[in-house]
């Protein structure tokens, strides 16, 4: 399920026509994960990834999985 806020931002990067420097990732998390994958991400740039390799380390840490009791 995609979130209104990851679709939001893209469109947002497509109007700007900055779709290429701006990488949406959808969280899956609320506040302090997002910081979490920021800080990661962050860190990940300063060591010098570039943005593919970024999206995709924080994309794996990402839990889509439900718990249901």
């Amino acid at each position: 399920m995609v979130s209104v806020c990851y679709n939001n931002m893209r469109l947002a990067a497509e109007d700007l026509e900055m779709e290429n420097r701006v990488h949406v990732i959808d969280s899956a998390n609320l506040s302090t994960g997002i910081g979490l994958q920021v800080l990661y991400a962050a860190e990940l740039a300063a060591s010098g990834k570039d943005a593919k390799d970024i999206v995709k380390a924080v994309s794996s840490t990402i839990c889509y999985d439900i718990i249901t009791k």
